[in-house]
C-alpha cells in the first residue's frame, strides 16, 4: 500500500530567486546621463525667457530715462571760440574770405556737484535718475592768437563766445547765468560753433585788450540716468562729486584720486592735467580735436540685477540636475533606503521640478527681490520633489538625508552667486569635493555584484 504522506510534510522550502534589479547599472547611468542631455534643452530655453523679460525692464527704463532728461550726461564746458576770417581768391581772381574758429580752453577749471538719487516706478520695474547741482568756475587767459598762426586783424573779438558742451540739453532745470569777470551774462539755447562738441548751450563773451584773465563762474542744475561725466578741458581740472548712493561705479578715462565710500553716500575727487590728454589747449577748428573720449565720471551703479543673476543660476543648471541625480543614484545604490530602482520617468519628473525652479525665480524675483525668491523657490521645489520621492525612500531618516542634501546643493549655489569674483574657484572647489565623496562612499563597492542586482550596500 501506498504510504501517506502528510500534508505538513509535503510543503517543501524551494529558495525563490531575488526578483531582477531592473537595468543594470551601466544602463541606469546611461539612462540618467540622456535625461540630463535632454532637460538641459528647457535650461538652455530658460535664457530666452530671461532675455525677454530683461529687453521688458530695459524698454521701461529707456522710457522713463527719455522722458526724465534724455539719459546720462557728459559735461564739457566751458570752451572760449573766436571767430577769423580767412582769405582766399575766387575764380575770378577777387578777394573772399570764410569765417572759421578757433577755441580755446580754461587754465584752470573747477567743478564741485552734488547729485541726489531718485528711484522711479514703471509698473514693476525700477529706475535710478538723479538731480545734480554743479558749481562751475574757473579762469580764461587772453586768447593769443599769434600761436595758431592768426593775424590779430582777422580775428572776430566783438563775436568770442563761450560753448559748454552737453550730451542733451533736456535735463537743464535752471537758467545759466555765467559771471564773467564782472559782468553777469545769460546762456542762450544752443551752439554757434559745432566743431569740438555736437550740443549744449553758449553765450557771447566780451574780450578786451587790456584784460589778460577772465574768471568766470556759474551753475547748472540738471537732471539725468545713471552716469554723470566730465571731459577735463582745464590746464587743470578740478573735479569734487558727492551723492547719497552707496553703490558709485567711478568710470570714464581717470579714477579719482581720492575716494570716500561708506553705506548710502560717496565722495570722489579727481584731479587732471593737461599733460594726462591727447589733446592742446588752443586749436584752429578745421583741426578736429575730438575730446569726448577723455570723459571721467561715476556712474550710479545698481547691484547685479535678478535677470543677470537668474542667468548665472541657469548656467549652473546641468550640476543642479546632475547633483541631484547623483544623490538618489547613490542612494538607490549604496543601501536600503530604495524599495525599488528609481524608474526613468521619476528622474525626468524630478529634473523637470529643477527647470519649474528657474521660472520661480525669475517671477518672484521681479516682485520680491532675488534673495527672498530664491529662497521661496528653494523650498517649494525641495518640498516638491521630497514629497515625490517619499514613497521611493524606505525610511524618513533617508528621506532626511536628501532634504539635506539638496538644502545644501543650493545654499552652495547661492553662496557662488554671490561670490562673483570667485565663483569659478569655488565651483571647482565644491566639484572637487562631491568627487571625493562619492570616490570614498563607493571605494570598497563591487559594481558588478550591484549590476547583477546582488549587493545594495
Amino acid at each position: 500500500m501506498p504510504r501517506k504522506i502528510s500534508p505538513e510534510k509535503e510543503k517543501v522550502q524551494v529558495p525563490v530567486p531575488p526578483k531582477p534589479d531592473g537595468l543594470s547599472v551601466g544602463l541606469r547611468l546611461f539612462v540618467i546621463g540622456f535625461l540630463m542631455a535632454v532637460l538641459l534643452i528647457p535650461a538652455f530655453l530658460m535664457n530666452f525667457l530671461v532675455e525677454d523679460r530683461k529687453t521688458r525692464k530695459n524698454s521701461a527704463v529707456a522710457e522713463i530715462a527719455e522722458q526724465w532728461s534724455g539719459g546720462g550726461q557728459i559735461i564739457s564746458a566751458p570752451i572760449l571760440s573766436v571767430p577769423y576770417k580767412q582769405y582766399f581768391k575766387d575764380e575770378k581772381g577777387n578777394l573772399q574770405f570764410n569765417v572759421h574758429f578757433a577755441h580755446f580752453l580754461p587754465e584752470r577749471l573747477d567743478i564741485e556737484g552734488t547729485m541726489t538719487p531718485e528711484v522711479r516706478y514703471r509698473g514693476i520695474y525700477k529706475v535710478v535718475l538723479y538731480r545734480a547741482q554743479l558749481k562751475v568756475s574757473g579762469a580764461f587767459a587772453y586768447p593769443e592768437v599769434e600761436g595758431l598762426n592768426l593775424k590779430s586783424e582777422n580775428v572776430l573779438w566783438d563775436s568770442a563766445f563761450l560753448s559748454l558742451g552737453m550730451t542733451n540739453t533736456k535735463g537743464i532745470e535752471n537758467t545759466v547765468r555765467i559771471r564773467w569777470n564782472h559782468t553777469d551774462i545769460e546762456a542762450a539755447p544752443g551752439l554757434t560753433c559745432k566743431d569740438v562738441v555736437a550740443s549744449g548751450i553758449h553765450a557771447s563773451v566780451p574780450l578786451a585788450d587790456n584784460v589778460r584773465i577772465y574768471k568766470f563762474a556759474f551753475d547748472l542744475n540738471h537732471k539725468g540716468h545713471e552716469f554723470l561725466e566730465f571731459v577735463p578741458l582745464g590746464k587743470q581740472t578740478n573735479v569734487l562729486l558727492e551723492s547719497a548712493w552707496g553703490a558709485p561705479s567711478f568710470v570714464g578715462n581717470f579714477l579719482p584720486d581720492s575716494r570716500d565710500i561708506q553705506s548710502g553716500h560717496f565722495k570722489a575727487e579727481w584731479k587732471v592735467l593737461d599733460l594726462n590728454r591727447n589733446f592742446p589747449q588752443q586749436w584752429l577748428g578745421e583741426d578736429k580735436q575730438d575730446v569726448l573720449p577723455t570723459a571721467f565720471g561715476v556712474n550710479l551703479f545698481v547691484p547685479v540685477d535678478q535677470y543677470q543673476q537668474t542667468s548665472r543660476t541657469i548656467k549652473y543648471s546641468i550640476m543642479f540636475i546632475g547633483l541631484t541625480f547623483l544623490a538618489l543614484f547613490m542612494l538607490d545604490v549604496l543601501g536600503k533606503s530604495i524599495r525599488k530602482p528609481v524608474h526613468a520617468v521619476q528622474y525626468l519628473l524630478i529634473g523637470i521640478s529643477l527647470i519649474v525652479f528657474y521660472t520661480l525665480l525669475l517671477s518672484l524675483s521681479e516682485h520680491i527681490g532675488l534673495g527672498w525668491a530664491y529662497l521661496a523657490a528653494c523650498a517649494a521645489i525641495i518640498a516638491l520633489i521630497l514629497m515625490y520621492t517619499k514613497s521611493i525612500l524606505a525610511s524618513l531618516r533617508h528621506t532626511g538625508l536628501l532634504a539635506l542634501i539638496l538644502s545644501t546643493l543650493y545654499a552652495y549655489m547661492y553662496v557662488v552667486l554671490q561670490l562673483e569674483d570667485y565663483a569659478l574657484l569655488i565651483g571647482s572647489l565644491g566639484l572637487f569635493l562631491v568627487l571625493a565623496l562619492v570616490m570614498f562612499l563607493t571605494r570598497k563597492l563591487d559594481w558588478a555584484a550591484v549590476g547583477k542586482g546582488q549587493v545594495k550596500g
